[in-house]
Formats: structure tokens, sequence, C-alpha cells
């Protein structure tokens, strides 16, 4: 939480500090495991109490209102050199016969976008003898409620070229397949 790029206010790691009852370089500086590229996990350690707690009503307390409102930290990237193939195929097979590296390879997708999807949702967590340990209670995309349509997700997306693609609920970020973070920076 205290890393500057993350840019969390004082004020939430103030009040946060103070409702967990832990010093706020604790907060700042405690380590939070966020998983891998399949699976994002935002615990405890990466949200902050951020609900107003002026002009409360008679039997609120400050503690309960700000807790009511919390804002979550956590970031996601790919790395900067992907490549992306067609479902299914074996590059490495492919490669082996042909003798081309990597980058010769022709079989590389260069014209679209790597979609990242996100199925949001909240869960807790119930150590069985199994190993398993996640039980979803809330998700952002359930079949009674679909968030991303309440919220107004437009099913049809039309890029700067002109292409038309379908965007299924939960897709968010999109990645030119040909171009890389790197391409933004000049070295001089």
């Amino acid at each position: 939480m205290g890393d500057s790029y993350r840019n969390v206010p004082a004020k939430e790691i103030k009040d946060t500090s103070s409702i967990l009852g832990v010093s706020e370089s604790t907060l700042r500086n405690q380590d939070a495991y966020t998983g891998w590229y399949g699976r994002i996990v935002l615990s405890w350690k990466s949200r902050t109490f951020v609900g107003d707690d002026t002009n409360l009503p008679y039997g609120v307390d400050s503690e309960k209102a700000k807790k009511s409102v919390q804002k979550w930290y956590g970031e996601y990237g790919i790395p900067n050199a992907v490549y992306v193939c067609e479902a299914g195929r074996d590059v490495i097979k492919e490669l082996s016969k042909t003798g081309k590296s990597i980058e010769e390879y022709d079989g590389w997708l260069k014209d679209g976008y790597i979609v990242v999807n996100f199925n949001i949702e909240v869960q807790r967590r119930i150590v069985g003898r199994d190993g398993n340990y996640d039980i979803e209670l809330l998700s952002y995309s359930s079949e009674n409620c679909n968030m991303w349509e309440i919220e107004g997700l437009k099913d049809r997306k039309v890029d700067s070229a002109g292409k038309g693609f379908d965007i299924k609920p939960g897709d968010v970020v999109f990645y030119y397949t040909d171009e890389r973070s790197t391409d933004d920076y000049e070295v001089r």
C-alpha cells in the first residue's frame, strides 16, 4: 500500500490503520499476495476504508461508517514480449521442425487484440481437508444480477481502424497483439 506509484492517499492509510489497530508504517509496508496472471486475489491487505463519516445519523459510529465503503488496490499487466498464436497450435513442435527462432516464427497473430476478461467475485476462505478453500459469495456477473449490464455494457466495439468485435461482460483490458509497451519509449 505504501508504494508511491499506487498513490494511496495519506488519509486512507491513516483511517484504515487506525481501524485495523496497526501503525501506518505496518499498513504501508506489509506484503500482500496478489496471485498470478490467471487468478488475481486482492486480500484485505490491499484495501482501505473510505466511507464518509460526516453528518452521521444518531447511533452510527464513525468507524462503522468508514468501513461501509472500501477501496481495493491492485494492478494487472502482461509481459512486454508476448507472442500470440491460434489456440491449439503447437509452436514448440513447429519451431523444432523448421529450426526457426521464436522471433522468426511466421505463425504469430499480429492483427488484433489480447482481451483480458475479469470475473470479479467476493469470496470467503474456508480450508477443507481436500485443500479447496474458495466459496463464492457474490459475483459481479451472476445469473440473477449482471452488474456489467446494469452499468451499461456495450456488447459491440469498433476500433480506430473500423474493425468491429463483440465484447463480453468482464472484458476490460485490450492489448494490441502487434505492439509492446516499450514501443512507447525512446532511448537517446
